[in-house]
């Protein structure tokens, strides 16, 4: 019996319920443009103006220092990436010192380019304001099958790990939004050694689904020795930014 399981995102909008003064939303829209400017300039210093102490950063909270060391990275990884805002953006006040910002950012890296709803939130400091959160609209939503999601929820690692044979079925895409392409590639591991099976016709355990990318979470499907019948990329199906795969 074939079985296709998929791996679904859902995207979640906020709804703009009141409007911030004129004064705050100019003051918000500079903070908005001298954070496009650092991004764009790959400039940390200028980030480092802009960061609160501590954000809730891509689905975590970390200090500021963590914020800013994981953005130098990614600039030193693409240093030709380039971000604009599309359209308006739009207000939301979350309490008398909180005020949330939501838009679409259009993000080119490596000559692909992408729309992510995405936010950032500002804490009233004093008589300034700065960032206390980072992030794209969107969620994921655990398979049903065993409770397992494909991708890891929380903080962003942009690190990348080399997929070596004996890999089977593979196929690759962009499946955490960030604009840059992985591969993911399924995995045979014998019941015997518990090690990657390096021969279709060893006795297996299980099948491992791995992603170049790191912060995506290995997949595991118990009781699988038989391996996959098939593994694609099914494209961006819910218009989240991310891939999603199916597979038999």
């Amino acid at each position: 019996m074939k079985i296709i399981f998929y791996i679904i995102l859902f995207t979640i909008f906020g709804v703009s319920c009141k409007s911030p003064n004129s004064d705050y939303s100019i003051k918000i829209k500079q903070l908005i443009d001298k954070w496009n400017k650092a991004n764009n300039d790959k400039d940390v210093a200028l980030l480092n103006e802009v960061y609160g102490d501590n954000l809730f950063y891509y689905g975590a909270n970390h200090d500021k220092n963590y914020c800013i060391q994981d953005q130098a990275l990614f600039f030193k990884k693409n240093p030709n990436s380039f971000q604009s805002i599309l359209g308006e953006i739009q207000f939301e006040i979350l309490n008398d010192n909180e005020i949330k910002t939501t838009f679409v950012k259009r993000v080119t890296i490596k000559n692909q380019t992408k729309d992510y709803p995405s936010y950032l939130t500002f804490n009233k400091i004093n008589n300034g304001f700065k960032v206390s959160a980072e992030g794209q609209i969107g969620s994921v939503v655990n398979n049903s099958q065993n409770g397992q999601s494909l991708i890891q929820k929380g903080e962003i690692v942009r690190e990348e790990r080399q997929l070596l044979e004996p890999k089977y079925f593979s196929t690759t895409g962009d499946f955490d939004g960030d604009g840059q392409i992985e591969e993911i590639a399924e995995y045979l591991y014998s019941n015997k050694t518990k090690e990657k099976a390096e021969k279709a016709d060893e006795e297996f355990g299980e099948t491992k689904l791995l992603c170049s990318n790191t912060a995506i979470k290995d997949y595991i499907l118990k009781g699988s020795g038989i391996g996959l019948q098939y593994l694609g990329n099914e494209g961006d199906l819910d218009g989240d930014g991310r891939d999603e795969i199916s597979f038999i």
